[in-house]
């Protein structure tokens, strides 16, 4: 039966079971099937194939519903999981294709159970066999689908309230260890995830290995504010041990929360809860400089100088940014006349006076990075949005001095516009400026009415562009006034930067002469405006995390409109790693066309193409196989066995290859080539 046949078919009883509900259902079934890829890539270029293992799961006292994955694979994070609170959590791998998280969502908000969104989307999709995808609703229910195309071991494992799959696993021990492992486990979602990853990869995990993995936790206005569902969202794209990184991760986000409940204690003269909170912040991530601040903030209050100066000192040591901020932190006022306090900041100058009245009453201290009083996270950054009205392109780069900015920060989607929220974040803008921008709005009407909309304006900075590229922004009052910081914004064509808690004005200005200067995509403009904005002195209290997102309009060979989406969670040089990631994220255009040029004949482009995309992603080991092949047919034997061996050294089973490829039979007599293809 043709594909046609069966999808009228399937709409003809969705329709008669589900009445008035199937007109919407219908329209997203034809979304699925029109975006599908005209041709399938081969599995080695094609960027939608995910071979991964993952969970997803349900902690029925909170509400919460979450999902972990580990991959073999560049940035599964980005691609694998698909999350609404309140609503469901879809994970979607294989040769992944994120429309069914999309839709999985929209089917399941409009009464389909998870069972009954599987089937209608499964049953609309030529693709089906090389897909593996998992629901799991707000109610506990399941589904999942692992199709007979999925490369093997692949399969799936449902119970009460989580799904566990994967795909060229080494076996089903490892689904089996992840069922085990959240069946068994308590305490919060996120780290019951993490645990089930691990026990994952315990049992052999990834039959390839391992890169990256990510943990996603939602539940309704659960984040920063109540602004979005966000409960954790942590990733690692690319690193040899994905896991323990990860792990590591989210014990500098659950450090940072103590932190905060560390401040708010302070704040409210609970100094004693305080000083409690914040040594267990302190343990939770001894990395964590902010939880050291908030020790030290305590042992001062609690007239403990030794103490506070020695908390001090370790968080100098792990941020030297502190020497900037501390002089002018009220929380330390006891100490501006030690001499080991001045010392410790250079002797800088410790800013303006304290206020007599915030002395008298201790309760009115707090730390300038803590979150705002509004309850927000607080991301003092500096961004830029940007359009390419060539590719129709548009995206978002961010960095800070603080944890996860790539994850809160920006907002885009292809055809509408791209927005930067930051300082004290309103995780709320992003969504309601796409809304305002569908409906025709200009960027300066949608700055003016989510603003005028928000009590908290004068705390917030945010920027918008649209597809035209019209931009506009908001800096609030409040971020102006600061004193020893900058705060502003710069509107260009097709563009604006933005930023906060900065040496100066010349950290956007330098921002935007690197943009306008910079030639290629857009995601390398935008990280040439960051590193620019660094270079010229960039926050002043440190660097942490960077991001960038870039969306662009869906064409036949892609389900998604997301083109890059790369994010350093922590790290003490981001932009070092950003721009690594990025490499990596743009070799495969390179590699896609080298394949190109070899199937034209062109051999000598194609090699140079495919050099190029190694050098953007070295420790790719197929390009490295590929390549091998390549200089072969080109009688390079020298560069084919170097390359060849460099693939080996990185996994085994390109000895295996290289014995089964035609590609190296004039290699095939060779001692050197018998030594490094046997056993």
């Amino acid at each position: 039966m043709s594909s046609a046949k069966s999808m009228a078919g399937l709409l003809e009883r969705i329709t008669f079971v589900k009445g008035r509900r199937a007109a919407a259902a219908l329209f997203a079934l034809a979304l699925l099937q029109a975006w599908m890829p005209t041709a399938a890539a081969a599995q080695e270029y094609d960027p939608d194939y995910l071979a991964t293992y993952s969970i997803i799961a349900r902690d029925p006292a909170t509400g919460e519903l979450g999902m972990g994955v580990q991959s073999k694979a560049f940035a599964a994070g980005n691609r694998a999981m698909h999350a609404k609170g309140g609503v469901a959590v879809i994970a979607h791998q294989a040769s992944a294709n994120p429309m069914y998280g999309a839709i999985g969502i929209d089917l399941i908000e409009r009464g389909y159970s998870p069972q009954e969104a599987l089937d209608m989307m499964v049953a609309s999709d030529d693709g089906r066999d090389r897909r593996q995808v998992a629901i799991l609703d707000t109610q506990g229910r399941t589904a999942a689908w692992s199709g007979t195309g999925a490369s093997d071991w692949k399969g799936h494992r449902c119970g009460r309230d989580y799904c566990a799959q994967g795909n060229i696993l080494v076996g089903p021990e490892v689904v089996d260890a992840m069922a085990a492992s959240i069946e068994s486990s308590s305490g919060p979602l996120a780290e019951r995830l993490m645990d089930a990853l691990d026990a994952a990869e315990a049992a052999g995990g990834d039959a390839r290995g391992k890169q990256s993995g990510a943990i996603l936790v939602v539940a309704p206005r659960a984040g920063s504010g109540g602004f979005s569902d966000r409960v954790v969202d942590i990733r690692v794209d690319d690193h040899p041990r994905p896991l323990e990184e990860l792990r590591r991760v989210l014990n500098l986000f659950r450090s940072g929360q103590m932190v905060r409940n560390a401040n708010a204690s302070l704040a409210g003269g609970e100094v004693e809860d305080a000083l409690a909170t914040a040594a267990a912040a302190r343990d939770r991530s001894p990395e964590n400089d902010n939880a050291w601040v908030a020790l030290a903030a305590a042992q001062a209050r609690m007239e403990q100088p030794e103490d506070a100066l020695e908390s001090l000192r370790r968080a100098v040591e792990l941020n030297p940014g502190r020497v900037r901020t501390l002089p002018r932190d009220q929380n330390f006022a006891s100490l501006y006349e030690n001499p080991e306090f001045l010392r410790l900041v250079g002797g800088g100058d410790p800013g303006p006076a304290p206020d007599p009245e915030a002395v008298r009453n201790p309760g009115g201290l707090r730390d300038p990075e803590a979150a705002d009083p509004l309850g927000d996270e607080d991301v003092s950054t500096f961004s830029i949005i940007g359009f390419d009205p060539e590719t129709q392109e548009l995206g978002v780069g961010v960095q800070s001095r603080a944890f996860r900015a790539g994850a809160i920060v920006p907002y885009a989607v292809a055809g509408v516009g791209a927005i930067a929220t930051q300082a004290s974040a309103n995780q709320s803008y992003g969504p309601r400026a796409i809304e305002l921008l569908r409906e025709g709005r200009t960027p300066e009407e949608v700055v003016r009415i989510i603003t005028d909309e928000d009590p908290g304006r004068d705390v917030r900075q945010v920027a918008v562009i649209d597809t035209q590229g019209r931009v506009a922004a908001h800096t609030g009052a409040d971020r102006v006034s600061r004193p020893n910081q900058f705060a502003g914004h710069i509107l260009g064509t097709n563009y604006s930067v933005q930023g906060n808690t900065l040496a100066g004005r010349q950290v956007i200005t330098e921002m935007a002469r690197a943009y306008e200067e910079t030639e290629g995509e857009l995601a390398e403009k935008l990280m040439a405006a960051l590193e620019a904005g660094e270079a010229a002195g960039g926050d002043t209290r440190g660097m942490q995390a960077a991001g960038i997102y870039v969306v662009k309009p869906i064409d036949g060979t892609r389900t998604t409109d997301k083109w890059v989406d790369i994010r350093v969670d922590d790290a003490v040089d981001p932009y070092r790693e950003l721009r690594r990631l990025l490499n990596i994220s743009l070799a495969p255009r390179q590699a896609e066309r080298a394949e190109e040029l070899m199937a034209e004949g062109h051999a000598e482009d194609a090699i140079a193409a495919l050099e190029r995309a190694l050098a953007l992603y070295p420790h790719r080991d197929s390009y490295l196989f590929t390549l091998a092949e390549w200089y072969a047919e080109a009688a390079r034997d020298r560069d084919a066995l170097n390359s060849l061996r460099a693939a080996i050294r990185i996994r085994d089973i390109w000895r295996g290859e290289a014995r089964a490829s035609a590609a190296f039979n004039g290699l095939r007599d060779t001692e050197e080539f018998r030594l490094l293809t046997s056993r």
